[in-house]
């Protein structure tokens, strides 16, 4: 286990504690700030930074988003060594086997988990998994999902530790109980780093085959989607699907985030699109009301859409920090997602900012749409 310093005393440190103190010896807690020391559980952990290149470690792992900054900052201040230093989706970007018991000594589990992002929706969790399951698939391991015990936006707070939300929607991986996961010889904990598309184009069918081999949607889930795909597709041969990204994304404009298009930009494609390809209508994926709006004024009655709930005025927050005062809405928020990236996966093209959901709605369709942009407008 490697023995390391983590720098960056903040929340971001407060919801990644438990990911790392799993994973690494944690040997001192460092900021610029020294006034931080007095939020840490141990405040005699905190050690100066112009200390750190006294102290004995492996490795120090930067918690801040400004990480390549800070980086920076401690190699030519305090002179410690670049290639001691871990940057945020470096660390991240680990995997760690460990023997956490001594069941199935035959058997190597590799557990899929998200915990430093657990704010995020649906298919960033997915995309994470059919990225290491590409791995997976070329060694002899068995995976699991694990969202029973790292906290998600699907998993209702009295039911965390008891129910896997993976399995409200999906099949397990394995048919090895969880608790025996925890209780086995070889364990490979997965890694939770920012998604990266940029080979994407390249490994296609590769994800597109994991995702065919290995997830699997409960059948009254498959039987439910199929059954509103045909409805709001009765009579209509030629779909042109959009996906609209706003809300959190457009205000928030998180570091590192795909820049998302503006609904003229994505209007003045669509009707080129439109035009061209005769179709019989469009089918909009959008979580905001105010961007559904816009489309049924622009495009009336072409426009397809569900009766998901949707956004208006987020105030700067995430998504998964918002309730809608219904039951199960926890639930009933993945399930309206899962939903809307199925049916745009059955659409006949497609135009689409560059996210988890419109990413994945390619990797399902297989590389069967007849036309499709993924607008790339560099990141945040």
């Amino acid at each position: 286990m490697y023995h390391v310093i983590v720098y960056g005393i903040s929340g971001t440190l407060e919801l990644n504690e438990d990911y790392i103190e799993k994973r690494f010896k944690v040997v001192g807690y460092s900021d610029s700030n020294p006034e931080k020391k007095a939020t840490l559980k141990q405040p005699e952990m905190y050690i100066w930074p112009a200390d750190i290149v006294k102290a004995d470690f492996d490795y120090i792992l930067i918690t801040s988003i400004f990480d390549e900054e800070i980086k920076e900052s401690l190699v030519s201040k305090y002179s410690v060594p670049q290639n001691k230093i871990l940057l945020f989706d470096e660390w991240q970007g680990l995997r760690f086997q460990m023997q956490l018991g001594e069941r199935h000594p035959d058997k190597t589990f590799y557990v899929l988990s998200r915990f430093t992002r657990y704010r995020d929706g649906l298919f960033s969790h997915i995309y994470s998994y059919l990225e290491q399951l590409l791995w997976i698939d070329k060694h002899d391991v068995i995976p699991v999902v694990d969202m029973m015990n790292y906290r998600n936006q699907y998993l209702e707070d009295d039911k965390f530790g008891l129910e896997n939300s993976w399995e409200y929607y999906f099949e397990p991986l394995s048919d090895i109980p969880l608790e025996e996961v925890y209780d086995s010889r070889n364990v490979i904990l997965g890694y939770d780093k920012r998604s990266d598309f940029s080979n994407l184009s390249n490994e296609l069918e590769s994800y597109s085959m994991v995702w065919k081999k290995y997830i699997h949607m409960k059948p009254d889930i498959e039987k439910k989607i199929n059954a509103k795909i045909k409805t709001l597709f009765d009579g209509k041969e030629r779909i042109l699907g959009v996906l609209y990204r706003g809300t959190d994304y457009k205000q928030l404009k998180l570091k590192k985030v795909p820049v998302q298009p503006d609904l003229p930009e994505l209007f003045e494609l669509i009707d080129a699109e439109f035009a061209r390809g005769s179709y019989d209508g469009i089918f909009v994926s959008s979580e905001s009301e105010y961007a559904l709006e816009e489309f049924k004024n622009r495009y009336g009655n072409n426009v397809i859409y569900t009766d998901q709930k949707r956004f208006s005025d987020t105030k700067g927050k995430w998504l998964s920090e918002i309730e809608f005062n219904r039951k199960d809405d926890r639930y009933l928020r993945g399930y309206e997602y899962l939903e809307t990236i199925m049916i745009l996966s059955e659409c006949t093209s497609l135009i689409a900012g560059i996210c988890h959901g419109s990413i994945c709605a390619k990797i399902i369709n297989g590389g069967k749409y007849e036309n499709e942009l993924l607008i790339e407008k560099g990141v945040y």
